[in-house]
């Protein structure tokens, strides 16, 4: 039990988080072994107990409010060398359980870890306890514990008193009035029993989601892929625990619930729609106002509400003349680099008609931004199908009355020990925007994401597909579905619907992954949501079925690949019916830098890299040669065994690594080109063939290396960037569809803006490994005469011949930059690495030390940092595939590099005499001293650039 108690003071408005950052919570073992019958009274018995006196201390643990039951107990070095399976294996390995932290997605740790469906859910069935006091307490204040996620099952006592009976469902916020609990000392003790989903489900290699037969963990309304997947591991616990936040509000009589908040634009007006329900927690009729403030407007409406009663409050339209609109990032039409505008709103409840801080008994503040999305379907072109289809429909969504072409990443959450906080949430976001994307797609078999994820997106721009928690094969028939289950999933979608659905990025809902719910569950949510005022709770978005039919052709469309393909392939028409026309999964490579893999696997299982595939099995599945490090981070070779006559391990096609730092340098590469020929091919034909394209997927929620576009401690890799330069609102790119045997190549612009531009000029430049061979630029010219990229189009320019430059190449490797420009200014560059035979092998000798830079470091507040390079390529060979990286000084750390660090750019190349400018941005610790910045040109060693640092 604590030593001292906290005190804390929430205020009308201003929840106050009760997370372990501001009061300590313990952690202690459920002993109850009661038979189901006699269960409940044992647990109301021991409940009452710790709510009323506390705990013993020497009896628990601390435990991290948010995180879950195994993120303590992992931290415990009692429960440690108890529990660890297999400890002489251990030792003979040469590790040891004697850790500050035996982390679970380090190396093989998880295999050692007992996992729920060996020893059964009491083994990780715990109880958390806190305590607190409360500063200034008046008369008329009423105060409130909140729960705002408990997985799985949970019994919630205040002071001796039970709140919360046998609450289940992960996704369900709870919340409880806890004024009039006893407290003679003045001290609320909370108890909270959590035992883990009842049907854990049985871990297996063969099947995502475990064994797909009852019990499965698909019978609980909880995160299906903690019993593993083929990109994550099992969670032993199932992420049992308080997984969100937990918080103290206080209110008087009246208390808001649910707003409700729906903008349409006509021209440049917004029409503002609110809603609100104003509860009565008392016992006696209640009267006062309910108003708010939004823009320098208010509206206030008095109100009488019968003892405990709720009361619905329409407020009239507000129109706003010359609304500043929210826009996607990237696609505002005034200026796409313009940031998304939000209006604060302020909804409040009073007691009398002047509100004062006497008066004021509830306050919301909503940000929302003035906008409105809409879809519809479109016929897209069908080519060379086999079934004679020439169009089919796809799904086209709109913002403002605008089309915009959907580039996403799908979403698998941040942790699942959720160590959650809202800084690490805007920098993943923040990810995707820097990646150009502008949606992400939260995936159902993981967790409905919390608002601080939702407040990051609609602060950057970015649009989101939320998923419900059904994914792949539901273990129910319709006529089977118990009904706990049923009641269970309708609390748990209403309440999601709600917390969710004023956040300006929520673009629209889809109930399944790659698979309808059952029939009954459903027509409950198309009951909830729908673009129709009859819907209940949202009325004013999209509920797709599945995610196979965003395109809304019925359910007949694929996802995938999920291996790679030939680079000339991005730019056909998928074989063999991977080509969907709004795809939500493509992808699947993410081999991080050797610094992150270096963090994920000891250092003796790196001595060797996995080997280059060579047999194929009769099922025509790869199986390289990898150690058990390697396959429990779920390695998947970069193997293009599709349509092709001879399968090819890209990261060999560079020469064989000799070490692990050559090998992850060198996936690097692969990430880049084939993540971004994969959009560029997308995107070349966007809205001829597509609407929308998905990457599977774009991060993680632990340390696996397949499909990232960065890691899980947050470092870019090449995949990145190769996104990010494909992404660009104006790119000017290659048709390789020919590749690796074309003599030409098309060149094409995609402009993805609402502005046409023109008087456009064309560079190109070509380079072998001596040196420029050719160079030229030339004016844009296009197919129709007008010489004008026309918005939101794709646009061939010109046709790039080099087969007499190809005929005298020696080695067959070239190079070329591609540059777009409007007057003096570059609007888009683009660098390939291409080869006659489609192999790379002279870039493993190839080598230049020729760069000269200068850095400007500038310190803000609160730990910022900025810093201004420039580089440039004194050599008259081609400066190849230049590293940034941001270090500490301390070089005991256990990482050297500051993470995340924002580049403009990274991983860059010049040509000769070409210079370049990049910016970044980082937060540093003071404390560990000034950070340093550090380039690796290809095939040289590590040099530090000496910073200019500015007062």
């Amino acid at each position: 039990m604590p030593n001292s108690i906290i005190r804390v003071q929430p205020k009308i408005g201003q929840p106050q988080l009760l997370n372990s950052e501001t009061i300590p919570w313990q952690l202690v073992k459920d002993t109850i072994t009661s038979s189901e019958t006699e269960k409940t009274v044992a647990i109301k018995k021991q409940g009452i107990s710790y709510s009323s006196h506390g705990i013993e201390s020497e009896k628990s643990i601390p435990v991290a409010v948010p995180g879950t039951i195994l993120n303590a107990v992992l931290r415990d070095k009692d429960w440690l060398k108890t529990n660890i399976l297999n400890q002489e294996q251990l030792v003979k390995e040469g590790k040891t359980v004697h850790t500050d932290f035996f982390d679970p997605f380090f190396d093989t740790n998880q295999q050692f870890i007992p996992d729920i469906f060996d020893k059964g859910i009491e083994f990780y069935t715990y109880w958390y306890y806190a305590e607190f006091s409360l500063k200034n307490v008046a008369s008329n204040q009423r105060f409130w514990l909140n729960f705002r996620g408990l997985n799985y099952t949970a019994d919630v006592f205040v002071n001796g008193v039970q709140k919360g009976t046998h609450l289940q469902g992960m996704f369900l916020r709870n919340s409880f009035d806890i004024t009039d609990c006893p407290s003679k000392d003045g001290v609320y003790r909370v108890a909270v029993r959590i035992e883990p989903p009842s049907t854990p489900g049985k871990p297996t290699l063969a099947n995502n989601g475990g064994v797909l037969s009852v019990p499965n963990i698909g019978e609980c309304v909880t995160m299906r892929h903690t019993v593993g997947w083929d990109w994550t591991i099992s969670i032993p616990d199932r992420s049992t625990g308080i997984w969100d936040q937990v918080s103290l509000t206080t209110t008087k009589t009246l208390v808001i619930k649910h707003p409700k908040v729906t903008t349409k634009i006509k021209g440049t007006t917004a029409i503002v729609t609110i809603q609100t329900q104003v509860y009565n927690p008392t016992n006696e009729q209640q009267t006062g106002f309910i108003s708010y403030e939004l823009d320098g407007k208010t509206h206030q409406k008095s109100v009488t509400v019968g003892a405990g009663k709720t009361l619905q409050i329409d407020f009239p339209p507000l129109d706003i003349i010359n609304a500043r609109l929210w826009w996607p990032h990237g696609t505002d039409p005034i200026n796409p680099e313009n940031k998304p505008e939000l209006y604060e709103l302020n909804i409040y409840a009073s007691t009398t008609k002047e509100m004062n801080a006497a008066s004021l008994s509830d306050q919301h503040t909503i940000n929302i931004g003035m906008r409105e999305f809409s879809n519809e379907l479109v016929k897209v072109a069908v080519p060379n199908d086999t079934t004679g289809e020439k169009t089919r429909n796809s799904r086209q969504f709109l913002v403002n009355g605008l089309p915009v072409m959907i580039r996403g990443g799908n979403w698998m959450g941040m942790d699942t020990l959720f160590r959650n906080n809202a800084t690490r949430y805007k920098n993943e976001v923040r990810m995707h925007k820097e990646m150009n994307l502008n949606l992400i797609r939260v995936w159902g078999g993981g967790h409905i994401e919390r608002p601080e994820f939702y407040e990051a997106c609609d602060e950057l721009g970015i649009m989101v597909m939320q998923e419900f928690w059904f994914s792949s094969e539901f273990i129910y028939e319709d006529s089977e579905i118990p009904e706990n289950y049923k009641t269970t999933c309708t609390q748990c979608a209403i309440d999601t619907i709600q917390m969710l659905r004023n956040h300006t990025s929520l673009l629209f809902w889809c109930a399944a992954n790659e698979s309808k719910p059952p029939t009954s569950l459903l027509t409950e949510l198309e009951s909830y949501i729908g673009e129709k005022e009859e819907a209940l709770y949202d009325t004013t978005r999209l509920l797709v079925h599945n995610s196979l039919d965003i395109n809304g052709n019925g359910y007949p469309g694929t996802d995938g690949p999920y291996g790679i393909l030939e680079l000339n392939n991005y730019f056909k028409w998928l074989p063999d019916g991977y080509t969907n026309s709004f795809n939500p999964e493509i992808g699947s490579l993410g081999i991080p830098t050797v610094e992150s893999i270096q963090r994920m696997i000891r250092a003796e299982n790196l001595t060797s890299v996995p080997e280059e595939y060579a047999v194929f099995k009769k099922t025509g599945k790869n199986h390289p040669i990898v150690n058990e490090s390697w396959k429990q981070l779920k390695y998947s070779q970069y193997m293009i065994d599709h349509n092709v006559p001879k399968p090819s391990d890209q990261i060999y096609t560079y020469g064989t690594p000799k070490d692990i730092e050559a090998y992850c340098e060198r996936a690097q590469l692969v990430n880049h080109l084939h993540y971004k020929e994969l959009w560029e091919g997308y995107l070349l034909h966007m809205k001829e063939w597509y609407t929308g394209l998905i990457i599977w997927k774009s991060q993680g929620c632990w340390t696996g290396v397949r499909a990232k576009l960065y890691d899980w401690f947050l470092e870019q890799n090449g995949g990145f960037w190769g996104v990010k330069t494909a992404c660009e609102p104006i790119h000017v790119q290659l048709n390789l569809e020919n590749y690796p045997t074309a003599t030409s190549y098309d060149v094409h612009v995609v402009n993805q803006t609402t502005h046409e531009y023109k008087n456009l000029n064309l560079h190109w430049e070509i380079y072998d490994v001596k040196g420029s061979i050719a160079s030229k630029t030339v004016p844009v010219k296009t197919e129709d005469g007008t010489n004008t990229v026309c918005k939101t189009s794709t646009t061939k320019i010109a046709t790039l011949t080099i087969k007499d430059l190809l005929t005298s190449l020696d080695p067959d490797l070239y190079f070329v930059i591609l540059k777009l420009v409007n007057g003096q200014k570059t609007m888009s560059r683009n660098f390939y690495w291409l080869s006659k035979s489609g192999d790379y092998l002279p870039l493993d000798a190839y080598s230049t030390a020729s760069l000269t830079y200068t850095a400007k470091g500038q310190k803000t507040t609160q730990g910022n940092y900025t810093l201004q390079t420039t580089f440039k390529n004194n050599n008259d060979q081609l400066s190849f595939w230049n590293r940034l990286q941001v270090r500490k000084p301390i070089k005991s750390s256990e990482d050297i590099r500051v993470l995340p660090v924002f580049y403009e750019k990274n991983y860059f190349s010049l040509s000769s005499q070409e210079q370049l400018s990049i910016g970044i941005e980082f937060q540093h610790d003071q404390k560990e001293g000034i950070p340093e910045l550090w380039i690796r040109e290809w095939n040289q060693k590590w040099v530090q650039i000496p910073i200019n640092w500015g007062k």
